[in-house]
């Protein structure tokens, strides 16, 4: 059964030393949680818990620190590949020379390549662009899909907006269909959560979670560092917007087209190593430890 628009995540554990810190507001210098300002040892990310959700990731890793296993998903190397739990869906991966993901095919049990995602970085290993595009065909039955993804950091090496879109357009056979769907994110630093590890915070980055925006769900690849330098500081502020329209054709066109924004918080607690233990709802658990 072909699998499409359906994605794994893949860890690998990455340490990153922290050396130098700078407030994350371009006319801030205040850093109000300076105590944290030291390296990080290195750690194993190896599970995502939610209270309301359970555990929503857990990870193994073999004795030389490699992820063998993502849930039911199984990882190889040389080449980095992660096989789905279907054993029908395959995701080869492309790395820098740093080490951070820079795209991936997706492909079926018949080898057909079903989408493609690109990654690119900035100068100081920042993430700022994302794109993908698939394609699905069985019988009269055709999809495809084309996303983006923009992420703007300012000079003190925090993120400030997230612009994410896709469309979508396709047939059952009887009714055509797509959609167009848009959002953004400006983030606010009016508290200084100082991020000792640089990692990416599972759900702090609706650009980076579960599918969002028809990007593969690569939230988990950032917590560990695959996806790039995370931000220096955490924002504390969120201002999020979205513009979603839908259409469908049969006899006649139906139309639905909806907009909203609203404005929320975060929250943080760290571990004495400075590894972020809770952070939008979700707890990152480290070395075996359960919630």
């Amino acid at each position: 059964m072909k699998k499409i628009f359906q994605f794994a995540a893949m860890f690998l554990a990455i340490a990153t030393p922290i050396v130098t810190f700078t407030a994350c507001d371009d006319d801030d210098d205040d850093d109000s949680n300076s105590e944290n300002s030291s390296s990080t040892p290195s750690t194993f990310l190896t599970s995502i818990y939610s209270k309301s959700q359970g555990y929503i990731y857990e990870f193994e890793y073999d004795d030389n620190g490699y992820l063998t296993k993502y849930n039911e998903n199984v990882v190889s190397y040389n080449p980095l590949k992660i096989e789905l739990s279907d054993g029908d869906t395959y995701y080869d991966f492309s790395t820098n020379s740093s080490g951070y993901i820079t795209g991936f095919a997706a492909t079926d049990e018949d080898g057909e390549t079903t989408y493609t995602c690109t990654m690119t970085y900035d100068s100081n290993n920042h993430l700022t662009k994302i794109t993908g595009k698939g394609s699905y065909t069985s019988g009269k039955k055709s999809k495809t899909e084309s996303s983006s993804t923009a992420i703007t950091w300012n000079s003190n090496n925090c993120i400030t907006k997230i612009v994410c879109s896709t469309e979508n357009e396709g047939t059952d056979g009887t009714i055509d269909y797509g959609y167009t769907f848009k959002t953004t994110t400006t983030y606010s630093y009016n508290e200084a959560y100082l991020n000792r590890t640089k990692q990416y915070p599972y759900g702090i980055a609706p650009f980076l979670q579960n599918g969002y925006c028809s990007t593969p769900d690569l939230a988990p690849l950032s917590c560990v560092g695959l996806l790039g330098v995370g931000p220096d500081y955490l924002p504390d502020e969120y201002t999020y917007s979205y513009y979603n329209y839908n259409y469908q054709t049969w006899y006649d066109t139906t139309d639905y087209e909806d907009e909203n924004e609203f404005t929320d918080n975060f929250s943080y607690t760290f571990n004495s190593n400075g590894t972020i233990n809770y952070a939008g709802g979700y707890y990152h658990l480290y070395d075996g430890d359960t919630y």
